[in-house]
């Protein structure tokens, strides 16, 4: 179609070919400025085919300037710093604490909305925190009906916030998403650049930065080491309250925010999920087989009944039978974005949250009790919750000496609660007496990472330490009397543990994993080796124990399927696909299905436990931190240090629904006994 354009064009200027001013100072972004064709303006909403037509499947940006008077006096309501107070008032966000971006990683804090907004007049902090798609907030901000209709609303992944009342600048970076930034308040000028630009911002060489941020100093570029950056052409756009600007992903962008104070929002659409990119090493590389998917994908097909703003941006869990959602359907986890969650698993939708002042990694348990269902979790926060898990409502809480990364264990009689801790301490807590301290035993020799193992002899533990603190008969596994905490026996593998070990009831034997690159067996009656062997690379991830075989998971991502009996290997596989692709997470064995899941790096892999052949693989922007667990109706749920929860289909791979959090996902998902499928292994 022939598109009407704004009569005032966006500004473009000419790069002089120099590398510095005519002092030879060095240059500001800013500085660069090719003439290039300017994105395209358009003062009127197109329809929802032709916006994904010219713009979303063709990888173009597109600045529109809505100018209607409904449009106008809504971005007026929720351009006010009082009324989002009033309506963001008890909300914990984060902000950065260095309003202009030089180098290096931008520190951030943790506060509530109040808080910031209290101390606006002051403060030097950029407010950059995701909202819940079902917050109220959101409901006032007017969507474009492009935007507001399906499929495209379907798409919508996440709504980001962003406030200051001081100029501010942003790192010269891509993003993981289609963005649409709304201006409320304030202007913003922005340098785009196209994805081809990734070799020329140097986005491989991101240093101590993560993928998709440029390494260059946007105030003070050096020239000399970042030669490239001159050939880079930019638009130059200015985003006015009631402009709407669509960035397409993996194009480069730099901000500069002026007025005060200055407000805007971004929705974020997951629209192309390219498989197999490597986007943590592969970065240039990953921007342009990006494009070239984008390019050949079909596009969806677009219904004649369009939905209401409500109905997107709303999002109500349709739970009306709350106890039914509670045994049937949630799912319970902590994110590093300080929450703690419970997820519809149908769809992913957020059923509750609740706030603590730290990550919140730790795996929780149920008490499993259909009655009365409680979760217990834990985090950074170094206290210890006990939930309604339903609403979200705390029972109780109790603090402990330092941060909690473990996963808890429950007691079969539900009475006890075990917890391993950073403090160098092992605890025993009574759930029925909101959760008072039985016994606390320790000072170990390091930090406790590894979940304890309640075995019908006693509760068993592991230490992870440094190994300049080892001495020859340092303990590492222990067996403590689960009735009061004393050692019954100790073992030294000379060596840290992260990982909790496996147990062979039948055998009373103790699988362990260590970072000497021995597998460990110890009679668990009395603490003594009983055979070793070498599996050539230290080990962070927990071994999986099944009939006769064991798989062991080196932390490089060698996998071994081990014969216990003759000490034999049935099978080895290489998961790992450099170098840099540790593995942390404990792999899941799934009876039912002869399938071991086990996440390497930044790829889940679904392996034949027979012959170890690779069935799928699905490979996240970030590393797997958390284990996978899986639900009796085949789905498979992992998080990723990329902030999203995952849910895949178990047999085939495919992606069911995924969650999007504020912080790393290094927690495993929370499933009720009744609903869990079979499962051998994630222990961490």
């Amino acid at each position: 179609m022939n598109w009407t354009w704004v009569a005032t064009y966006v500004c473009v200027y000419m790069l002089h070919f120099c590398t510095a001013d005519e002092n030879g100072n060095k240059l500001k972004l800013d500085s660069f400025r090719p003439v290039l064709d300017t994105v395209k303006v358009l003062d009127f909403e197109p329809s929802v085919f032709d916006f994904s037509k010219d713009f979303l499947y063709a990888g173009e940006p597109v600045l529109f300037k809505l100018r209607g008077k409904s449009w106008m006096e809504a971005i007026e309501k929720v351009g006010n710093v009082s009324f989002l107070k009033e309506h963001m008032h008890d909300f914990y966000g984060k902000a950065y604490k260095r309003a202009i971006w030089t180098s290096g990683w931008s520190t951030e804090t943790r506060l509530k909305f109040s808080k910031f907004v209290d101390t606006l007049e002051t403060n030097k902090l950029y407010w950059d925190s995701e909202l819940p798609l079902n917050h109220d907030l959101l409901a006032h901000i007017p969507l474009p009906h492009f935007i507001n209709t399906p499929p495209i609303h379907n798409l919508i992944a996440a709504s980001t916030m962003l406030f200051t009342n001081t100029n501010a600048t942003s790192v010269f970076h891509h993003d993981g998403s289609e963005n649409l930034f709304f201006q409320l308040k304030g202007t913003k000028d922005w340098l785009i650049a196209n994805y081809t630009a990734s070799v020329d911002a140097y986005a491989d060489s991101y240093q101590e930065l993560q993928p998709g941020l440029s390494p260059i100093n946007p105030e003070d570029i050096d020239i000399e080491k970042y030669p490239l950056i001159k050939n880079i052409q930019f638009y130059n756009v200015t985003t006015e309250p009631g402009d709407v600007l669509y960035v397409p992903e993996y194009w480069w962008h730099h901000v500069r925010s002026y007025g005060q104070p200055n407000i805007g929002f971004n929705i974020w659409l997951e629209v192309f999920n390219v498989p197999n990119l490597d986007h943590i090493n592969k970065v240039a590389e990953s921007a342009v087989r990006h494009a070239e998917f984008r390019a050949k994908e079909k596009m969806f097909k677009f219904p004649n009944q369009f939905q209401s703003i409500a109905d997107v941006m709303q999002k109500p869990v349709k739970n009306p039978d709350t106890q039914q959602v509670t045994t049937d359907y949630l799912i319970h986890l902590g994110s590093d974005d300080g929450y703690f969650y419970a997820f519809n698993s149908l769809d992913g939708t957020v059923v509750w949250k609740h706030n603590t002042s730290q990550d919140a990694g730790s795996t929780g348990v149920f008490n499993n009790d259909e009655s009365n269902p409680i979760i217990y979790l834990a985090g950074e926060d170094a206290f210890v919750y006990a939930f309604e898990a339903s609403t979200g409502k705390v029972l109780w809480k109790q603090q402990l000496g330092d941060a909690v990364t473990a996963p808890l264990r429950l007691d079969a009689e539900k009475q006890v609660l075990y917890i391993s801790c950073l403090d160098m301490h092992a605890y025993a807590l009574d759930v029925s007496n909101k959760g008072e301290i039985l016994w606390k035993s320790g000072l170990y020799a390091g930090e406790l990472w590894a979940a304890p193992y309640i075995h019908e002899d006693g509760l068993i533990i592991a230490v992870k330490t440094s190994e300049e603190t080892f001495k020859d008969k340092t303990p590492t596994v222990i067996m403590l009397d689960k009735v009061n905490g004393k050692e019954i026996w100790t073992y030294s593998t000379k060596s840290s543990i992260f990982a909790t070990p496996a147990i062979s009831e039948g055998d009373g034997l103790a699988y362990v994993t260590s970072y000497d690159a021995f597998l460990h067996v110890i009679d668990i009656k009395t603490g003594k080796l009983v055979w070793k062997m070498d599996v050539k690379e230290p080990c962070d991830a927990s071994p999986v124990l099944y009939d006769d075989k064991i798989i062991v998971t080196t932390l490089y991502g060698a996998v071994q399927c081990i014969n216990v009996k003759d000490k034999s290997v049935i099978w080895e596989k290489e998961l790992a696909e450099n170098e840099e692709s540790t593995t942390i997470s404990s792999p899941l064995f799934v009876p039912g299905l002869k399938m071991l899941f086990s996440p390497v790096g930044n790829i889940l892999y679904a392996v034949n436990i027979n012959n170890g052949d690779i069935l799928w693989q699905f490979k996240a922007k970030d590393a797997f931190m958390a284990s996978p667990r899986m639900d009796k109706a085949g789905v498979l749920y992992i998080g990723n240090s990329d902030n999203y929860l995952y849910a895949f289909n178990a047999v085939s791979g495919k992606l069911v629904w995924s969650t999007k959090t504020e912080g790393p996902v290094v927690a495993s998902a929370v499933i009720p006994d009744k609903y869990a499928a079979d499962m051998i292994g994630a222990l961490l």
